[in-house]
């Protein structure tokens, strides 16, 4: 359990050792409403809230002791989709991973890259994510004490008030993605030279092989044994696999 400086409760759970389905608990409950993410979807208000937030009930019982019905609940999500989902939803639908947010999560940090905006995420989110364990172990070794959370920004945690994603100019985006088509073309264009190359190679080291082996079997075998080896390479495509009888007795395959 976790206090923020805002009031705010949030509770984590990590189980790894137990057996139990699939649960990822994105769960939001607030006193107006409530909201639940998979396996299982739902959004919770009553008529009065849904109004105010610019979707009109079609039901007239509505209350927020159960899911919103499905017509209400995808006007909901219509109204209020955000834009980062709007522009990868479909296709992290298509890619998958995790239900598609990988995909979404690494299209975003790809197009802070190539616009050159800050990341949605910094150093400073890193490290209090990574200290939860530690912190949760300190809690635990003294009786599920409360720990404080160090503040790893110094005090500046709340110099930007509210939080909002960097987005560039629809100009910057076409220029941008001119630029990585570009960038892209050409790293497949020297990857298959390099391939091409790389194989090049492979045939001139598998022809010295060839030569190799015919020159000592010509020097250490018998006749028809070499002859027997010489057709087979020739006209089978199939692994090479003789019983040869050297003068020591010993036996090769």
């Amino acid at each position: 359990m976790i206090r923020t400086a805002n009031g705010k409760v949030i509770e984590i759970q990590h189980n790894v050792m137990t057996p139990q389905p699939y649960n990822r608990l994105y769960q939001l409950t607030g006193t107006k409403g409530f909201a639940n993410k998979y396996p299982v979807e739902g959004y919770a208000l009553d008529a009065d809230q849904l109004s105010a937030s610019g979707v009109q009930p079609k039901v007239d019982d509505l209350n927020s002791h159960g899911f919103l019905p499905e017509t209400e609940m995808e006007a909901l999500v219509e109204k209020y989709q955000h834009p980062i989902l709007k522009k990868y939803g479909e296709m992290a639908k298509e890619v998958g991973g995790h239900g598609g947010m990988d995909f979404v999560m690494d299209s975003r940090l790809v197009y802070c890259l190539q616009n050159g905006l800050p990341l949605d995420m910094d150093v400073y989110d890193l490290a209090e994510w990574c200290c939860l364990a530690e912190l949760g172990e300190l809690s635990m070794d003294n009786g599920c004490a409360a720990v404080a959370f160090p503040d790893f920004t110094r005090g500046e945690w709340n110099v930007v008030k509210g939080y909002k994603h960097a987005y560039a100019t629809p100009e910057e985006e076409a220029a941008a993605m001119e630029k990585a088509k570009a960038f892209t073309a050409k790293l497949k264009e020297q990857g298959a030279k390099e391939w091409a190359e790389s194989n090049s190679g492979i045939l001139i080291n598998k022809k010295q092989q060839v030569i190799s082996l015919l020159f000592f079997c010509f020097i250490s075998l018998s006749f028809s044994h070499f002859q027997q080896l010489f057709l087979h390479l020739l006209y089978s495509r199939k692994p090479v696999c003789l019983n040869v009888v050297f003068p020591s007795r010993s036996t090769i395959r």
